[in-house]
């Protein structure tokens, strides 16, 4: 995405792009950080937290934004495959 901005010279654009990417910088190491220690977002069991975060990790990965982040990638496979146990469909990541 950055890219394109560059090559079409929108100097707004390419701040902010940047400047977002900055600010959640802190939040995913959080994330990681979270899931490196325990296996789920509220501790030992399965959650509606977990639930909750799983959309906006699913759209992260489906933007390539979980290559730094085994944890949470981890974490993403395990919930995905408690639902094809459970009888449910997966989100295909893209």
């Amino acid at each position: 995405m950055l890219w394109l901005l560059e090559e079409l010279e929108v100097p707004y654009q390419i701040k902010r792009y940047q400047s977002e990417a900055s600010m959640l910088a802190p939040h995913r190491q959080m994330i990681e950080q979270q899931l490196a220690s325990q296996p789920w977002f509220a501790g030992k069991r399965f959650s509606i937290a977990d639930i909750q975060m799983s959309f906006s990790l699913l759209a992260m990965q489906s933007r390539g934004g979980l290559t730094d982040m085994s944890s949470t990638a981890a974490w993403l496979a395990t919930l995905q495959q408690r639902a094809i146990e459970q009888g449910g469909g997966v989100v295909p990541a893209s």
